[in-house]
């Protein structure tokens, strides 16, 4: 079986066969011939040297398994800043690998939600509290007044040094709004109430499209001096 030393430091493999390390090791000393090596194997410099040279050939072969397991997330060990910078992912001070692959597996693996009511599902596993407002159709708007472009000849100034207006197909209707039902605190959060707020946008912005802007409010309607005009919502 595997043991345990310079030539397996834990946790690559224990138990088992010999490791490639100790084939190496074993190739090598008896390439010489009977008697053609030191006899200490632990501090003779004939040993040091076919100790390093037998790691590094392992590593050597070894390179493929270790090249195939850095196409996975929860394997990978050199690759892994590259899926914490491909997922977007801040790394936390004093993580450990072990929690930097659990996290780099979650998002790779996340399936968004297709649909409102698999969003809204989603959102209620959160926080029963929490729930997506239907808006009217007559109350979304659509788009803005005034011209969209510069007129033809390009001779009366739009502004801006812009061409086109700055909102193109602007809609309310890419708008997605979270009531978060304070009803019971009269609309204001408190402070595990904003983390929960904070986690619901985190997960918005990772599921929703790039064109589609989220808000989350405490309640429907705006009550002056008792809460904050960026989190109550104004409705009719």
């Amino acid at each position: 079986m595997g043991g345990f030393g310079w030539h397996n430091p834990w946790p690559l493999q224990f138990g088992g066969g010999r490791t490639l390390v100790e084939k190496h090791y074993d190739f090598l000393r008896k390439a010489p011939g009977i008697g053609g090596v030191a006899i200490d194997e632990e501090e003779s410099i004939d040993a040091l040297w076919r100790q390093a040279r037998a790691r590094a050939m392992a590593a050597l072969e070894a390179f493929s398994d270790r090249a195939l397991v850095e196409a996975f997330p929860n394997r990978a060990t050199s690759l892994l800043p590259y899926y914490e910078w491909l997922l977007g992912i801040p790394v936390p001070q004093g993580a450990n690998d072990e929690e930097r692959r659990a996290e780099a597996t979650r998002r790779y693996t996340f399936e968004v939600p297709a649909s409102m009511p698999a969003l809204s599902d989603e959102l209620t596993a959160i926080d029963p509290r929490l729930s997506i407002l239907d808006i009217p159709w007559d109350q979304v708007e659509t788009t803005y007044e005034g011209r969209a472009f510069e007129d033809l000849d390009g001779l009366e100034p739009y502004g801006g040094g812009r061409r086109s207006t700055i909102t193109p197909n602007y809609s309310t209707s890419f708008d997605v709004v979270v009531l978060f039902d304070l009803s019971a605190t009269g609309g204001v959060p408190t402070a595990d109430d904003a983390r929960i707020i904070d986690l619901v946008k985190d997960y918005l912005a990772d599921v929703l499209s790039s064109w589609t802007e989220f808000r989350v409010i405490s309640s429907v309607g705006f009550i002056l001096d008792l809460s904050p005009m960026d989190i109550t919502g104004f409705g009719t």
